[in-house]
């Protein structure tokens, strides 16, 4: 078992802002630009523990405060709210080279500088079997198993309110192989978090 927490504070330049504009006949246009500056300070932990040789469980927890302002054409645009967000892993290693992976990743509600962020959640889980002599390795993965993979915002300015949602592609499923010549396999490590609720979450 092994288990670390901690307090950071971190100071951010240059934030990327989604600016909303609306013209005269009513269309809204959203331009990103790098304005805000971020202030975050909060406490993170993580765990791993192994209740059986066959069975890793592994997760993150991050609390924090986020302040964010910035000035565009005169307005000024800030925010200051708690946070949270975590990720959990599971691994288990069964007979006969088959390995089964579940990860979870959640984010909460923020507020943001033009409205707020709502909760951001998805489950992926991947089955693979080693074959020919280890050689090769087959591997079942279900991507966004509850289909919940939807990036949903509010945007709440003087001259306009709306509810917007942003989804990707659907629940995807696929089956791979791969085969490795004068290679070994690389390990499973659970404790590393992979791109799943990084390079996912949209910067909006």
């Amino acid at each position: 078992t092994s288990f670390y927490t901690g307090a950071y504070y971190r100071n951010t330049s240059g934030v990327i802002e989604h600016i909303s504009e609306v013209n005269g006949s009513g269309i809204t246009t959203v331009y990103p630009y790098n304005l805000a500056i971020r202030h975050s300070s909060g406490l993170e932990s993580n765990l791993s523990v192994d209740p059986f040789k066959w069975w890793t469980l592994s997760g993150d927890i991050n609390l924090f405060r986020s302040i964010v302002s910035g000035d565009y054409n005169g307005e000024l645009l800030k925010s200051d709210d708690y946070s949270w967000h975590s990720r959990m892993n599971s691994m288990m290693k069964f007979k006969y080279d088959l390995d089964v992976q579940t990860t979870f990743f959640y984010r909460a509600p923020q507020k943001t500088t033009q409205g707020e962020r709502k909760e951001f959640y998805m489950l992926n889980m991947a089955v693979s079997k080693d074959i020919l002599g280890k050689n090769g390795t087959l591997t079942f993965n279900i991507r966004d198993i509850l289909n919940s993979r939807k990036f949903r915002f509010i945007l709440d300015k003087e001259n306009i309110y709306s509810e917007n949602e942003f989804v990707w592609a659907s629940r995807t499923i696929s089956l791979s192989f791969i085969y490795r010549i004068n290679q070994m396999k690389k390990s499973n490590n659970p404790r590393r978090t992979n791109e799943f609720g990084n390079a996912e979450e949209p910067v909006m």
